[in-house]
């Protein structure tokens, strides 16, 4: 029999009006000579925010869509599916304003927890929108079953991977994932489909002490990883979003069909976007408020440092720096489309970058994903940025190679809140 998960433990994810109101008690004078000093970027945002002309107006570059290849795209034919209907009625190709968001957490995880976790959520919210069925879990696999109990049942309910038995612990570290869903009706695929997007995460992993880089780098930098995954995995959710009742990646073994986004987007879209995003947002959160942006950047989370690592790798051609590749004959590919045969992971995050940089953010996170049902990935790739596959997989391999010397182009990493050069569709 299942039983009820107490209602302490789940919280509704309520939007949360997050403002960063550090700067409201400086003067203008203050804020203006701590701007021209140079040392914290922070100080220049929040002087032009207040609109004062102590430091020089930051130029935001849209770039212009390029000229279309002679290709075009043609829509994809699809049969007639009342699925998909099925995905529109419950509302899980748009944001809403109240939606059902549901963190779910062991008797053992700490409240702290959950209650930064909620203000992080309630601020993705507000940047991309609030998107229904995502239920993040919090779970403890060194703790008592005693304590697993909320867990478990609430993926009873929701009738993920092995629920017909129950759980062990052991179980849960095998089939545990983020993001990974479930369908509670139990008939996937059905006109009964209950579809939900699932976030499995042992608290053990986010505990600093037993992090296994903590001899790398310092505690704030570490919660900065730690931000940057929870804005990943929702960014999945967002992704998800579109497809409706077809799978997103191209190689998935599941569903009625897919859209065909490579490996490459699937994951280097959602590393783009948290990057971007919490250098933006960063001093919304109380963890880092008044520090500067490299007191807490991390791991490949610097969009500019990451570019000019890898333009210097591939210009210069050094042999086996990543996984083994020969950079004197790498070229971006069809290999890259697979996570079997990806190579040199932080170039799925560049390309999408440079996907922007050829057209705009708004075509890579907005335009594109809105057209995969209807053209396919390739087709709204086409669509939206005037580039086939081929045509993008040689101009960012010359780009890299050739082109990158001088630094990232301008709006290809454009500074300020992402509200400024993308427009996610707000309930």
């Amino acid at each position: 029999m299942k039983a009820m998960l107490p209602a302490a433990i789940i919280f509704a994810l309520a939007p949360i009006c997050v403002a960063d109101d550090h700067w409201s008690n400086w003067s203008d004078k203050t804020l203006c000579r701590l701007a021209q000093d140079g040392t914290n970027e922070q100080y220049s945002l929040a002087a032009r925010e207040r609109g004062l002309t102590c430091v020089p107006t930051v130029e935001i570059v849209i770039p212009v869509a390029v000229t279309p290849v002679a290709v075009t795209p043609t829509p994809v034919t699809r049969q007639e599916s009342a699925l998909k209907q099925r995905y529109i009625d419950i509302e899980y190709n748009k944001p809403t304003i109240n939606p059902d968001q549901q963190i779910v957490a062991s008797l053992d995880t700490p409240t702290w927890l959950v209650d930064e976790y909620r203000k992080v959520q309630a601020d993705l919210n507000q940047v991309i929108g609030g998107y229904n069925r995502y239920v993040m879990i919090f779970w403890n696999p060194e703790g008592s079953v005693a304590d697993q109990k909320p867990v478990f049942d609430k993926l009873q309910d929701l009738k993920f991977s092995g629920y017909e038995d129950g759980y062990t612990i052991e179980e849960l570290l095998r089939v545990q994932g983020c993001l990974t869903g479930s369908d509670a009706s139990g008939e996937y695929g059905s006109l009964a489909a209950d579809p939900y997007a699932i976030c499995i995460q042992p608290i053990t992993s986010i505990q600093y002490e037993n992090w296994d880089m903590k001899q790398h780098h310092n505690e704030t930098k570490y919660w900065s990883t730690i931000y940057n995954g929870w804005a990943h995995e929702y960014f999945h959710r967002y992704q998800r979003s579109h497809p409706l009742d077809q799978e997103l990646y191209k190689y998935s073994p599941n569903g009625n069909g897919n859209v065909g986004a490579p490996f490459w987007w699937v994951e280097g879209a959602a590393a783009l976007f948290p990057n971007l995003w919490f250098k933006a947002n960063y001093q919304n959160f109380e963890r880092f408020k008044g520090l500067a942006w490299d007191q807490v950047e991390c791991c490949q989370t610097d969009m500019v440092k990451l570019y000019e690592e890898f333009c210097g790798i591939t210009s210069k051609a050094p042999k086996n720096h990543w996984t083994g590749i020969d950079w004197k004959t790498w070229e971006f590919g069809v290999v890259d489309e697979s996570y079997e045969t990806i190579k040199g992971w932080p170039l799925q995050i560049l390309v999408n970058s440079y996907i922007a940089y050829r057209s705009s953010y708004d075509a890579l996170w907005v335009e594109m994903p809105e057209d995969f049902y209807d053209f396919g990935f390739e087709g709204a790739l086409i669509k939206n940025t005037g580039m086939d596959l081929a045509t993008l997989y040689k101009d960012f391999t010359n780009h890299m190679k050739t082109s990158c010397v001088s630094g990232p182009p301008k709006g290809m990493f454009i500074e300020g809140k992402l509200s400024s050069y993308v427009s996610f569709k707000l309930p």
